[in-house]
């Protein structure tokens, strides 16, 4: 026999083990020992196949106990399909299986509904419910960490019993592969149920979709089979290998295989993912919350601490897909905090006209988007309001590296407006090695994009800078603002930047910029381009004759071009082909090594 190991019960002593193991019919005695029991004795749970330990409990009521009383308890070494056909089993014993990665069981007197699911509940034929304790694995309902197998019918039924039991579903430490056929409405491969908790022992806890699964067309990994509520949702600590390398976007638009999502949820509330490690997803998102409705749908939900690489249209050869977001949030009440976003290199905007390849694009509302690191995409992040009004979201301390196009992308289109951004302490790296107009924060001017104005609107401490100092023909901003009712731009650092450092300029629907406020800012060495134009610190200029710029006041800035630059920089220029109206320039404005 295998020596088998219990570990200490915390809080029970007086316990001992047999010294001989023995035999009985179906069963084989692996351990017998005593214990003072009573209701809600606690036993160690299982852990792997051959360790039982006291670190994690399951509460059993051990028929007949009494407190205080010493009783015989046997863990008893026995087959599933023993366990199923045998009539005569005690029901105050523990029972050991080997199959699908081993388990220990016992009776629970008090069940007498539970389907029997291999994984979690066996039923006897004569109605017995012997319980899992501990929670399951995959390896409970057939999965096989082999890298080969396919496990979608073992994950889809470990899903379903688990999300039925309000369980916690344990992804070993191996490779599962999946390749079968989605289902639904939404084309899942995996169902989604409320209260699905599925949990890896580390990143080596690994799902992996096959070679080629894009040519089943749109599909979602993980999601509800049609648009309904899924709540009490928890992805925590294993990673996803969305294979996008073998499942390139093919065709000449890049638009035949949009939707190849990780998780989508369209409904519901109390959503966690957290720790995980999701790489190479060839399509349009990586995770979806929310259902393009004109009102959040999803609730209270945190992102925190995933890593995110080679996602859309960074995937090598799959280039031809586009207007991809790896975290599209519709949301109310969400934290989006601490995950990495990473490209193996800066991403081409100019590979197919407006190429999108961004990191973070945030629609709803009081969602905090805090800490984050994004590398090597063409756009940080996307503040949207598009489908529903947008109120009180709030970007802090996030670090946006190598953006190819846009830092931080604002845009709104009535009916639907953004009340309360804040954006604060965030630093963006450009990158416009590419040739094509680059910007930090900017606010489309594009009739298609911007319809409404932002209210409220902050801009606060962030730095905004590029390491090239070479003059070049593209256009660069620092920040670029066309619709407002209210917007406090202050203390920004805003460096070596092609165009202007702050552009405030009407948008094509001519909407109103009114109450601006731009002090305290850092500007120095801008207007590094050949063209001659936008190479001021500080640009404003409404060219809309039916709509005013109104209340604007520019003070206690810093503006410089160092000695050593070859950049076209001048102090500003406040543009007045249409009407601006109490345009105030104060006297505390400080301009360095400038004449003009």
């Amino acid at each position: 026999m295998k020596n088998f190991i219990i570990l200490a019960f915390i809080g029970i002593t007086n316990f001992c083990f047999a010294n001989t193991s023995h035999h009985s019919g179906k069963v084989n005695i692996l351990k017998v020992f005593t214990v003072p029991l009573k209701d809600g004795f606690k036993c160690p749970a299982y852990l792997n196949n051959d360790n039982f330990s006291a670190v994690n409990y399951a509460d059993i009521s051990i028929k007949g106990a009494r407190k205080g009383h010493k009783s015989l308890i046997k863990i008893l070494e026995t087959t599933i399909s023993s366990l199923r056909s045998s009539t005569t089993l005690a029901e105050n014993n523990l029972y050991y299986t080997h199959e699908f990665g081993g388990g220990l069981w016992y009776y629970d007197r008090n069940d007498n509904e539970a389907s029997d699911n291999t994984g979690s509940v066996i039923v006897s034929t004569d109605g017995k419910r012997f319980k899992r304790i501990g929670s399951p694995t995959l390896d409970s309902f057939g999965g096989v960490g082999d890298g080969v197998t396919d496990n979608t019918i073992a994950i889809n039924k470990a899903i379903l019993a688990t999300s039925s039991a309000n369980e916690i579903l344990i992804i070993p430490e191996k490779t599962y592969l999946v390749s079968g056929n989605v289902t639904g409405v939404n084309r899942v491969l995996f169902p989604l149920y409320s209260n699905t908790h599925i949990k890896g022992i580390s990143k080596k806890s690994v799902i992996k979709v096959a070679d080629n699964f894009t040519s089943k067309g749109d599909y979602r990994l993980f999601g509800p089979i049609k648009d309904q509520i899924t709540s009490n949702i928890t992805f925590e600590n294993f990673s996803v290998n969305m294979n996008g390398a073998n499942n390139l976007v093919h065709g000449s638009t890049g638009l035949n295989i949009r939707r190849a999502y990780t998780i989508y949820i369209s409904n519901g509330n109390n959503i966690k993912l957290t720790k995980l490690n999701i790489m190479s997803n060839p399509g349009r998102n990586v995770i979806v919350l929310g259902n393009n409705s004109n009102h959040p749908t999803v609730t209270n939900v945190e992102i925190t601490y995933n890593t995110f690489t080679n996602c859309g249209g960074s995937i090598a050869g799959n280039e031809l897909q586009n207007d991809h977001s790896v975290i599209f949030s519709e949301c109310d009440s969400a934290t989006i905090a601490y995950n990495t976003f990473k490209n193996d290199k800066p991403i081409n905007p100019s590979y197919i006209q407006n190429k999108v390849v961004t990191a973070l694009e945030v629609h709803g509302s009081n969602t905090k988007v805090l800490k984050n690191k994004v590398i090597n995409f063409t756009h940080g992040g996307n503040v949207v309001a598009l489908v529903q009004n947008s109120y009180n979201n709030y970007w802090a301390d996030n670090t946006f590296l190598n953006c190819t196009k846009l830092g931080l992308s604002l845009w709104s289109v009535a009916p639907y407006k953004n009340v309360n951004c804040t954006i604060i302490n965030n630093v963006i790296q450009l990158y416009g090695l590419f040739g094509s107009e680059v910007g930090g924060i900017f606010q489309s001017t594009h009739a298609s994009n911007t319809t409404s104005a932002f209210e409220n609107l902050k801009i606060l401490n962030n730095r905004i800078y590029s390491n090239d100092l070479v003059v070049r023909r593209n256009v660069w901003h620092g920040i670029y603002i066309c619709a407002v009712s209210g917007a406090d731009i202050r203390n920004n650092i805003i460096k070596n930047i092609k165009g202007n450092g702050i552009t405030i300029l009407s948008s094509d629907k001519n909407l109103q910029v009114s109450n601006v406020k731009i002090l305290n800012n850092d500007i120095s060495n801008t207007g590094l381009n050949t063209f001659g134009s936008m190479v001021y610190s500080i640009f404003v200029d409404n060219k809309s004759m039916s709509q005013p710029f109104n209340n604007i006041q520019i003070d206690s800035n810093v503006i410089d071009r160092p000695s050593s630059s070859n950049s076209l920089m001048r102090k500003m220029k406040l543009g007045r082909d249409g009407t601006v109206t109490d345009l105030r320039v104060g006297q505390g404005n400080k301009f360095l090594n400038l004449k003009n």
